[in-house]
C-alpha cells in the first residue's frame, strides 16, 4: 500500500516480467491460469501464508538465508507480523529470476540503490493491470446482457481507488435498473 505522503524510506515497487506462449509452451488460455495459480500457490506455501521475504543477496546467491531479521520496520501495519524471512529464490524457468535481477540492475541505473544486496524481496505477484478494456453502454453493461464489466482487470480502472469508483458507479447503474426501473 501507498501512504498519502509516500516519503518513506522503502519503496513499495514491482518488477513486470511478461509471459508469453514461448515461456509456457502453450497457446491455451487456461494453461496460462494454471501458470499463475501455480506459482501463487508455492509462494503462499513458502512460509506457511504469510508474505515470503527475504533479502536481494539471499535471492541472487538462492542457497543463503540472512538470519538478521531487522526489517519490521519496512512491514507497516497489517503486514508487520504477517510475513516470513525465507528463501523465496525458485528456478520458474525461461530465465525468470535472471530478467528480474537485470530488471533491478537497469532500475539501479535510473534510481539509485534498487539493486542494493539489503533490498527486500517479497514474494511474488502473478498479475498486473490488463491491456484490455471491456467495453460497455451508457448503462455499463457490456455486449453480454447482464454482465457488468468494472475494476481495473478489464480496463476501467488503474489502482485501488479508481477500481472502487468504477465498482460504486456500477453498483449505482445497476441499482438505477432495479430499484428505479430505469
Amino acid at each position: 500500500m501507498s501512504y498519502n505522503d509516500r516519503n518513506n524510506e522503502f519503496s513499495n515497487s514491482a518488477i513486470v516480467i511478461d509471459i508469453n506462449e514461448n515461456d509456457i509452451k502453450s497457446s491455451n488460455p487456461i494453461d496460462f491460469i494454471n501458470f499463475q495459480n501455480k506459482y501463487e500457490e508455492k509462494n503462499y506455501n513458502f512460509s506457511n501464508g504469510k508474505i515470503p521475504f527475504c533479502y536481494l543477496s539471499d535471492f541472487i546467491n538462492s542457497d543463503t538465508i540472512n538470519k538478521t531479521n531487522n526489517i519490521n520496520k519496512c512491514f507497516i501495519g497489517q503486514y508487520e507480523y504477517n510475513k516470513q524471512l525465507v528463501n523465496i529464490y525458485e528456478d520458474i524457468g525461461f530465465n525468470f529470476n535472471k530478467l528480474f535481477i537485470d530488471s533491478l540492475d537497469n532500475f539501479s541505473k535510473i534510481i539509485n540503490g534498487f539493486n542494493n544486496p539489503n533490498t527486500i524481496v517479497a514474494g511474488i505477484e502473478t498479475r498486473t493491470s490488463s491491456p484490455i478494456r471491456m467495453d460497455r453502454n451508457e448503462d455499463y453493461m457490456c455486449n453480454i446482457y447482464n454482465f457488468y464489466p468494472c475494476g481495473e482487470g478489464l480496463g476501467h480502472g488503474g489502482g485501488i481507488v479508481s477500481c472502487a469508483m468504477d465498482g460504486i458507479k456500477v453498483g449505482l447503474k445497476i441499482a438505477e435498473r432495479y430499484l428505479y426501473g430505469i
